[in-house]
């Protein structure tokens, strides 16, 4: 008998716990903005990036340090603004068997970023343009923002010596301030795909040549950009050799 009433109090338990555990699952779906994420095709093309779980433990470090280690981690690519002062504020962050869903709102909890998230796997950190009144609205703003449709454009042309007009195979051109970017081949031509709207600037950096710097406006149409880099000078004494 003690132990029938035993079973039935175990059983009325893990009923209980299965009660919760369900509501837990569910209860994000009662958000009409957690239900528009979940069923968008920015979360269905991502899911395996946004559910891997990772262990987070890098101390103290820069907002944004900490969310390219977690971009990287997640096989990500992501694109920062570069006005968005609080990305340069420290976080000391740690979190154990969390997935990267989880450790992406935590990293910006209390703050006026905002994060995007486009259908090829570019997260884009901004800077609200507004300020929050309330948790509710962060919380909104958190998802709304998420999947925001954002134009994805490619960036293409070719790198060459301004004063020859020569080619400069293996030159890094990358949106400055991410790790968006690609080298130049054999005929100096490259392509940048997966570039979200917005003023970036075009960084071209080759051995021997000045850094090249082009601002550009990236909205839903590709762009063309051909790059003239500059042989660097270098100034020195003079050297004498003795034997």
């Amino acid at each position: 008998m003690r132990n029938c009433h035993y079973t039935a109090i175990l059983t009325l338990v893990l009923c209980l716990l299965l009660t919760v555990s369900v509501h837990a699952q569910q209860s994000p779906a009662a958000s009409p903005e957690v239900a528009a994420f979940l069923e968008s095709s920015v979360y269905q093309k991502n899911a395996a990036a946004l559910n891997k779980h990772v262990y987070i433990n890098l101390g103290v470090v820069s907002r944004k340090a900490f969310l390219t280690h977690l971009a990287k981690t997640a096989g990500l690519d992501v694109s920062f603004d570069a006005d968005a002062k609080e990305l340069y504020n420290s976080i000391d962050l740690t979190l154990k068997n969390a997935t990267v869903f989880e450790v992406l709102q935590e990293s910006i909890r209390n703050t006026r970023l905002l994060l995007s998230l486009t259908d090829n796997g570019t997260l884009i950190v901004r800077e609200s343009p507004y300020v929050l009144a309330s948790e509710h609205e962060k919380d909104l703003s958190w998802w709304k923002q998420l999947f925001s449709p954002t134009f994805v454009s490619t960036i293409s042309g070719v790198v060459t010596d301004k004063a020859t007009g020569d080619p400069l195979p293996g030159a890094n051109v990358l949106i400055e301030g991410t790790t968006i970017g690609t080298a130049s081949n054999e005929e100096g031509r490259y392509t940048i795909s997966r570039v979200p709207s917005g003023q970036f600037v075009l960084l071209a950096t080759y051995i021997g040549y000045q850094d090249a710097r082009i601002e550009i406006n990236v909205g839903e149409e590709d762009l063309v950009v051909n790059i003239e880099m500059d042989f660097a000078t270098f100034e020195g004494g003079e050297v004498v050799v003795t034997a």
